[in-house]
């Protein structure tokens, strides 16, 4: 029995994303499968023993348990698509890489100072990133965890290494977005199966909000960039942090987000537009 799309998902909060996009292959015409830690070890002997195959895997499952990964393997071996590949996902993750393969496909980013756990660094060094800088590791744990903005001291870098020992930090220089109708110039791009939707997603209260058709045309080159940073990433599904400074400028401020929050702003304030996550649905089923 082959299936359209292999669905595995791990997370409480994903269980309303994950229907839906159940039920909207269904509605297309196509099937679907749901694989939950549940029904994992139900599923694998399926897929072991020839019962079943996906033509294309969604992944929401691999980055945090290890106990899925066989589903993937398998489908890989069968050279099936896997959205989104976990080699293609890993690299993402080290900032450091990514803020090197952006500087060198021409995609702006704040200016950083790369901090080795060895590297000395003083306030003369400070300089190029202003009075006031971002500290980030460079393999942090997502949702903003770890990351220090607004910080103006030596000791703040230092109380970093104590929490992040051994590890390389970016220390960048703090990008304040321009106004626009009120609306901080902040935006989150999602990327999925080809399609582009950006919205406005302010980096002080979390708040998204959808942008207009005019307000897409106006702020078109988000779109350039998402495409950009699929063909650097090999992503088919993921999101970035992207912002517009005084002199109009588009800076990459958060790379790449390869497990895309998909709460509902229905269910919680800081989640997602239920209509943005509709469109995100539709554009991978019709991608299948």
């Amino acid at each position: 029995m082959i299936k359209d799309l292999g669905i595995l998902w791990e997370w409480e909060y994903d269980e309303r994303f994950v229907k839906l996009l159940d039920i909207v292959c269904n509605k297309a015409g196509k099937t679907s499968y749901l694989v939950a830690p549940h029904n994992l070890e139900e599923s694998m002997a399926k897929i072991m023993n020839g019962e079943m195959q996906f033509k294309v895997v969604f992944d929401r499952a691999t980055d945090s348990d290890p106990a899925f990964l066989p589903i993937i393997q398998f489908h890989q071996e069968a050279q099936c698509r896997i959205i989104n590949e976990p080699e293609n996902a890993l690299h993402t993750n080290n900032k450091a890489v990514m803020h090197l393969e952006f500087v060198d496909k021409v995609l702006r980013v704040p200016q950083t100072i790369m901090l080795s756990p060895q590297d000395k660094i003083d306030d003369k060094a400070l300089e190029a990133v202003g009075n006031f800088f971002v500290i980030k590791p460079v393999e942090g744990e997502g949702g903003g965890k770890g990351v220090i903005v607004g910080a103006e001291t030596l000791q703040e870098i230092y109380q970093a290494r104590e929490n992040y020992p051994g590890e390389m930090l970016l220390i960048q220089e703090l990008i304040v977005p321009r106004y626009f109708r009120g609306m901080r110039c902040w935006f989150r791009v999602f990327f999925v199966c080809g399609n582009v939707i950006p919205c406005f997603w302010d980096d002080q209260t979390h708040i998204y909000k959808e942008l207009t058709l005019e307000e897409k045309s106006i702020f078109e080159e988000n779109t350039k960039i998402a495409k950009k940073i699929h063909q650097i990433t090999g992503l088919e599904f993921f999101s970035t942090e992207v912002a517009q400074t005084d002199d109009q400028k588009f800076v990459v401020v958060d790379y790449v987000n390869d497990q895309c929050d998909m709460r509902f702003q229905s269910d919680t304030p800081d989640g997602v537009p239920d209509s943005v996550i509709k469109e995100i649905v539709e554009g991978i089923v019709s991608s299948l």
